[in-house]
């Protein structure tokens, strides 16, 4: 009978939790739109922000939301993808910064279970599968988790829908898919560890460490660290301080989280590498994350989640990004974890509460969290503090199952002077916070009106008042729902009322966040990408002006560039983009290089260390817009070709451009970084010696041999060189020591040249060159994971085995 109920219950809330995860995304379903910003992509990004579409001719309506996507994650799918579907692991990325790992980045989530069904199906029809699932399986685990911990199923109902519909996992569904689907597995890690606890059943370690293990190869670090971290804390403190009986099986708990960077070492040792190699193993947290530390006022988005506007709305003026601070919940649940918080706790609370207090201290500007981020950690001092609010978000929304519990199960004469403490207490900070934000409008009441040209209000103090109007109807719904059901909070109508409230608010967010777009916009075909995939070759091509292309785009039509953006690029390319920039030595730009400039600073150059970096990286192509020329009254002159044109677009060759492969017996050795810098964009420089910091084993010598590339591929060039003297291959690819060279079947060496490219010593004579990127951690990694798999599955069958014996 008990089973039949349990079973009951659970269709309940799947009904429920697809429901609302329907109507959340309805205009998916009904409209044919998708969660990816396209409309974005068309109205803002160039090339395509130039041109009319056809039936849009007024502008294509947007939200500036979820733009990570646009520019990093779906390119970088794009990728891995078509490399896959090729049967090559992608190690590599040749389109961005001029070459960089795409493995390395774990953003890129290459190994990701749930993205093989990108090999399937087509790419923007899994995306957005993969977005609509997310409250799903978030909302499922927190379940899960619940029904062990709460007395009630109604409890874990409502946990589990403000954990689905929170902030967090709207927001991060949307702004970088492998984020949302880092942090969706963090309830099945607990939900593992207390059915562990409550049944000592062996199966539930393999649920904490495949969530574990899911977490991480879904890509996003960080939030897997707070989860390793969270939860392993949490399986400490129920071992000391909660369990009764202290029994040694308890302490198997630990095995999930001891194995888990043992199997995973495919994925860990390509990002660990990337990042030694990246600008973030010297930039730590000093220069970036002191921008994302919050203030303490902004435990008040926990009210009212727009208290610093929206960026849906253009209308955000707070610190840090919104995706990265959010800690919207909804009324319902915060209400639900100031009851728990308010009534007498027991020890499981005080942990969630602990928990809550103790993240929220380290993302504030506080000297303590100041102290972290500006120490020499490596990757973790590197951290956006605000992320933390991960812990936060899953903490309330557990103490407003813990408080719903109480509420529903308590005696009334406790649970009634408990609510009306909490609605005091909130009612109180509510009318002081919108009596201060109202006074300030009554001195000034023009402020309301106060707008741009685009209508967006330009008053914080108006976006403020404005954005605390909801909020307070849903408070006062609330309130009311709560009057009329006092002493009656048992019954079932009670229990829909609050759950439709709570969803009813998280729908007004996603709403206004979320950037239905129409699928027609998905990097549409562009004249100015045909020709340049056409004519390009294996040369780059870099773009000025008001049309510059944003860093990131081409790799979406694999078209290789010297910009880039990622969560890591290779230091020494920062370092010679730095140099080009400013002139000087030091710390690079930490994810991106994006070089938006004018057409006079290419064509009419005062900066000569712009025209030597376009030599030094193969750039052969200068796209531009007419608009700007025309604005500016630039009429490119030599060393510039017109090479293709429309009404509004022009394509020039930059003749001076280095070939991206050649092979020459011209060089020069300089040990010295910045020796080597200040050479290379010195006007005595001529572009066609290389710079060496070590002895290839012969002397210079004024020569160019003949070199054909017979098949590239980003893990693998194929070269033939015919040569009358020792000679250097050279190719502007950025030096990686994850590259070997074979010459003749035998292994050669890779010498970095030009301070952050590579060439390659060859005998003369006639050589077949082979450069393939080197497979043997990822190998060493999947042994280790299959070795480990394959002793845990022993183990598993011994102790069962013994089980039964004893039975």
């Amino acid at each position: 009978m008990k089973k039949i109920i349990k079973n009951k219950e659970m269709l309940v809330f799947l009904f429920f939790i697809f429901f609302f995860t329907f109507i959340l995304f309805r205009q998916v379903f009904i409209q044919n739109k998708i969660p990816l910003n396209s409309n974005l992509l068309a109205s803002f990004f160039s090339p395509w922000s130039q041109e009319k579409f056809s039936g849009w001719e007024v502008g294509i309506p947007n939200k500036p939301t979820a733009k990570d996507d646009l520019w990093i994650f779906y390119p970088q799918k794009t990728l891995t993808i078509s490399l896959l579907k090729n049967w090559e692991i992608p190690f590599w990325n040749p389109y961005s910064f001029s070459g960089n790992y795409h493995l390395g980045l774990s953003e890129t989530a290459v190994f990701y279970p749930l993205n093989f069904l990108f090999l399937f199906f087509s790419q923007i029809d899994v995306w957005v599968l993969l977005i609509i699932i997310e409250p799903i399986i978030a909302g499922l685990g927190m379940y899960f988790f619940l029904r062990r911990i709460v007395l009630n199923e109604k409890s874990a109902f409502v946990g589990s829908m403000a954990f689905a519909f929170s902030g967090i996992v709207i927001a991060r569904s949307v702004e970088g898919l492998s984020v949302g689907h880092t942090l969706i597995w963090m309830p099945y890690v607990f939900w593992g560890i207390e059915a562990f606890f409550q049944t000592k059943k062996i199966r539930f370690l393999s649920i904490i460490l495949l969530s574990l293990f899911l977490s991480l190869l879904a890509g996003w670090f960080q939030y897997t660290f707070y989860i390793f971290t969270f939860s392993l804390i949490y399986s400490l403190f129920k071992i000391f301080f909660i369990l009764k009986e202290h029994l040694k099986i308890n302490y198997l708990v630990i095995i999930p989280f001891i194995v888990l960077p043992l199997i995973t070492l495919f994925h860990t040792i390509p990002a660990f590498q990337a990042l030694l190699d990246s600008p973030r193993s010297a930039l730590e947290g000093r220069l970036f994350s002191f921008n994302h530390l919050m203030s303490p006022f902004h435990i008040f988005t926990l009210i009212f989640p727009d208290f610093w506007g929206n960026p849906a709305v253009y209308n955000y003026f707070g610190k840090s990004d919104y995706k990265e601070s959010i800690m919207f919940i909804g009324v319902i649940p915060l209400i639900f974890s100031l009851v728990s918080i308010f009534k007498k706790k027991k020890k499981m609370e005080l942990f969630f509460l602990g928990s809550i207090i103790f993240s929220f201290s380290l993302a504030i500007d506080n000297p303590i969290s100041k102290a972290i981020i500006s120490s020499s950690l490596p990757v973790f001092s590197s951290f956006l503090p605000n992320r933390i609010f991960l812990v936060s978000t899953f903490s309330f929304c557990v103490l407003a199952s813990f408080g719903f519990d109480y509420v529903f199960s308590a005696k009334k004469d406790k649970v009634i002077p408990t609510l009306k403490k909490t609605f005091i207490f909130i009612w109180l900070i509510v009318i002081v916070l919108v009596s201060f934000l109202a006074f300030r409008i009554l001195k000034d009441p023009s402020v309301l009106n106060k707008v741009d040209a685009a209508g967006i209000n330009l008053s914080k103090d108006a976006i403020q008042f404005k954005n605390s109007i909801i909020p307070v109807l849903f408070l006062l719904i609330t309130t009311v729902v709560f009057f009329v059901f006092r002493n009656k909070y048992f019954r079932i109508i009670f229990f829909f009322l609050i759950i439709i409230v709570l969803f009813l608010q998280s729908y007004i967010f996603g709403q206004k966040y979320i950037p239905f777009s129409n699928r027609e916009f998905i990097y549409p075909v562009h004249s100015v990408f045909t020709f340049l995939k056409e004519h390009q070759g294996l040369d780059r091509f870099m773009s000025v002006g008001s049309g510059h292309i944003v860093a990131g785009i081409p790799l979406q039509f694999g078209l290789y560039s010297p910009e880039g953006i990622g969560s890591m690029y290779i230091r020494r390319y920062g370092e010679l983009v730095r140099y080009m920039k400013l002139g000087d030595y030091g710390v690079p730009d930490k994810i991106a290089f994006d070089l938006e400039i004018y057409p006079k600073d290419v064509f009419y150059p005062n900066n000569t260390r712009l025209s030597r970096f376009f030599e030094l990286t193969s750039v052969k192509h200068v796209v531009v817009d007419k608009k700007s020329l025309l604005e500016q009254k630039i009429v490119p002159g030599k060393n510039f070709n017109l090479v293709w044109e429309n009404d509004r677009w022009q394509i020039y060759q930059y003749t001076k451009s280095m070939p991206r492969f050649f092979a020459s017996s011209n060089f020069e050795v300089i040990s010295d970084k910045k020796q080597i810098l200040k050479f290379l964009f010195s006007d005595s420089f001529d572009p066609k010696k290389i710079i060496l910091e070590e002895d290839p084993g012969f002397r210079p010598k004024n020569y160019i041999g003949n070199l054909k590339v017979t098949s590239y591929s980003p893990n693998k060039i194929s070269m033939e060189v015919v040569t009358d003297n020792p000679t250097l291959v050279y190719f502007s690819d950025n030096y990686s020591k994850a590259f070997k060279v074979f010459i003749n079947g035998k292994e050669g060496r890779i010498i970095r040249a030009n301070y952050s490219f590579r060439a390659i010593p060859v005998p003369k004579g006639n050589s077949s060159v082979v450069v393939s990127y080197d497979n043997s951690s990822i190998l060493f990694g999947f042994w280790t994971a299959t070795i480990i798999l394959l002793a845990i599955i022993g183990f598993l069958f011994y102790f069962v085995r013994i089980k039964l014996l004893k039975v």
